[in-house]
């Protein structure tokens, strides 16, 4: 899919700053905050006394495809201005357990341009937008998923755990594929043209594979790699899936997969150290990111991603105990984070549950046979019980910690 020469070079810059866990998006990006604009400049901007509230508006309209969105943060002073700038893409885009929010919809954007700017009334964040598909075909295609879900296969799926759930989605896209030869037309570059059409581009299959993954509670982003120079102003990339699994994430590519004959594993949750261990050699299917442009080091990059230098291995099964939810030994705000992304897609309109047994067992702190913030709060404050312990003091269990 075409993306414009400016958003690579802005992935650069973060990648240079290695401060930014987001990852390039399919979209020309601008994020941009002015001093001030009178208010009588502003039209059509709501006013909102809640960041929360705020976000979910701008969420609602960019799911209707509105091309012109403000919204205004009341109460605010000058001094927020730079919070808001930085916050504002992550919170708009965060994975809220709904799957046609978070990545899914950020990646619906074919050109985004965020401005935070101070008013009268308070913080405004206005964006700017132009979109893959539209209200009705993304309707379309939210029939096709409903079909899809009350099918034995993706309720068989449904049952298994992460790594299967994965595994599922990652083969149905990759055995299903057409692979459009028209990486820089965008109306092959959504979930809407592999599902509805038939046939999509690289983006088109990653983002239906980001689709699948999300119905399937498994958190997900999208990644851009090997930039290629169409134009002073345009270029295509290369795209990839990263999932998370046990509280780690991992590379996936569904396109080269399927482009060397669609083994299932050769490009299948990956690290960044053995992603390309299994592509035959062949340069044309040698990953190149964009941080190593500018010979950063993997490792430091990658980390602040969570991704995992090796690929995953579904024989080294975690151990969950109380308040180790990812299974990996400690107990911290990863477990937490996990416990409330499952929240929120339990409470979500679809709603599905994504723990094991065991991980349900170690995620419910409070023992009342639900996962919710309660718990999540109970492991925060546990992990930081445990920061306040002096060299050679013994913790106590979370349960003992609590009563």
């Amino acid at each position: 899919m075409k993306t414009f020469a400016k958003i690579v070079a802005a992935a650069l810059t973060a990648c240079l700053a290695v401060c930014s866990a987001s990852p390039v998006n399919a979209a020309d990006t601008d994020t941009f905050y002015d001093i001030l604009i009178p208010i009588e400049d502003t039209p059509f901007a709501l006013s909102f006394n809640s960041d929360e509230d705020m976000f979910k508006y701008i969420r609602s309209q960019l799911i209707l495809r509105n091309e012109n969105i403000k919204a205004v943060m009341s109460n605010t002073s000058s001094s927020d201005l730079k919070k808001y700038s930085d916050t504002a893409d992550e919170e708009i885009f965060k994975d809220t357990g709904d799957p046609t929010e978070g990545v899914y919809l950020r990646q619906c954007l074919v050109h985004e341009v965020t401005a935070v700017s101070n008013t009268e009334n308070g913080v405004m964040i206005h964006l700017t937008t132009q979109y893959l598909t539209t209200v009705d075909q993304e309707q379309e295609l939210n029939e096709a998923i409903f079909r899809l879900k009350h099918t034995h296969e993706f309720i068989a799926a449904s049952s298994l755990d992460a790594y299967g759930r994965i595994k599922w989605a990652y083969d149905k896209v990759v055995s299903e594929m057409k692979l459009s030869q028209e990486p820089g037309n965008n109306s092959f570059g959504s979930a809407y043209s592999a599902i509805i059409r038939g046939e999509a581009n690289e983006h088109g299959q990653t983002h239906l594979l980001i689709r699948l993954l999300s119905e399937l509670g498994i958190h997900c982003d999208m990644r851009t790699s090997n930039e290629k120079s169409i134009s002073d102003d345009e270029a295509d990339c290369h795209y990839l899936v990263i999932a998370e699994i046990n509280g780690k994430s991992y590379f996936l590519d569904p396109v080269w997969e399927y482009s060397l004959g669609g083994s299932g594993c050769r490009f299948f949750l990956k690290g960044y150290k053995d992603l390309d261990s299994e592509n035959e050699g062949l340069k044309e299917y040698t990953h190149i990111h964009l941080h190593q442009y500018f010979g950063l080091p993997d490792d430091m990059v990658f980390a602040t991603l969570n991704i995992s230098p090796t690929a995953y291995d579904p024989s080294q099964e975690p151990v969950f105990t109380c308040g180790d939810v990812d299974g990996d030994g400690s107990i911290n705000s990863v477990d937490a984070s996990l416990v409330l992304s499952e929240y929120a897609r339990r409470s979500s309109q679809t709603p599905i549950k994504t723990f094991s047994s065991e991980q349900e067992e170690a995620a419910d702190i409070d023992g009342n046979s639900l996962i919710d913030s309660v718990d999540a709060s109970a492991i925060l404050s546990y992990y930081s019980y445990l920061s306040t312990l002096k060299d050679g003091e013994t913790a106590k269990d979370i349960q003992e910690f609590r009563r």
